[in-house]
């Protein structure tokens, strides 16, 4: 987001921090689906061709919105946009994102879980893809009630200060400044909570990515 330094940690490993995340999901997806190939449900999408093509599209459509927000859209609006304007955009945007995040989420779970006849014998991939898929409605709605504002009120604080001071990071004077400081770090452990909780919902829908190519690896190897 806007409001953390240029030189923070975060800035320089949150992208490495999401693909390290994929690159985990997409193991343990393999070596689950390894040791259990055999008792795979070959109808896993949902119980008809509706419910199947609904699930697709809403993780389809997750999976791409994440992918642009969390890769393309912030890098470019933060090269091209003033603090203040990327500052209302982000605020602007992120409500709609963790909630169309947390809805789509929950269209995938609703449609998977329906499409099983017996939830105690869930095998060990399968509790897997429902635990991922329910991390994307877990962190959509937090974000979207309770951390993803609390984010923005901290930021749109800091803004206030810095123009107030006539300065801007990592300007000497904000150092000086204890309520600023106090804010910086109230804002990081939030800011830090909400990319956590887009870090698991996008290693969640990779693990889902998995799961769909494993289905459709299995139904044209059948043919």
């Amino acid at each position: 987001m806007v409001f953390v330094e240029e030189n923070s940690l975060y800035r320089r490993f949150n992208k490495v921090w999401h693909v390290l995340g994929a690159v985990i999901a997409l193991s343990v997806a393999y070596s689950f689906t390894k040791a259990e190939s055999s008792d795979v449900n070959k109808s896993m999408f949902g119980s008809c061709l509706i419910s199947t093509m609904s699930f697709i599209f809403a993780w389809g459509f997750n999976m791409g919105m994440m992918s642009w927000v969390s890769f393309i859209a912030g890098l470019v609006m933060y090269k091209n946009l003033d603090r203040p304007t990327f500052a209302f955009i982000q605020s602007k945007l992120f409500p709609i994102y963790f909630a169309v995040m947390g809805i789509l989420s929950g269209v995938q779970f609703a449609i998977f879980m329906a499409s099983k006849q017996n939830l105690q014998k869930l095998s060990r991939h399968e509790l897997t893809v429902a635990v991922s898929i329910f991390s994307g409605i877990l962190c959509g709605f937090l974000n979207s009630v309770w951390i993803g504002p609390a984010t923005s009120k901290l930021g749109f604080k800091k803004l206030a200060i810095e123009k107030e001071e006539g300065v801007v990071p990592p300007d000497p004077k904000l150092k000086d400044n204890a309520e600023y400081r106090s804010l910086s770090k109230q804002f990081g452990k939030y800011h830090g909570i909400s990319s956590l909780l887009n870090l698991f919902a996008f290693s969640g829908s990779m693990y889902v990515m998995y799961f769909i190519a494993t289905e459709l690896f299995l139904v044209t190897s059948s043919i």
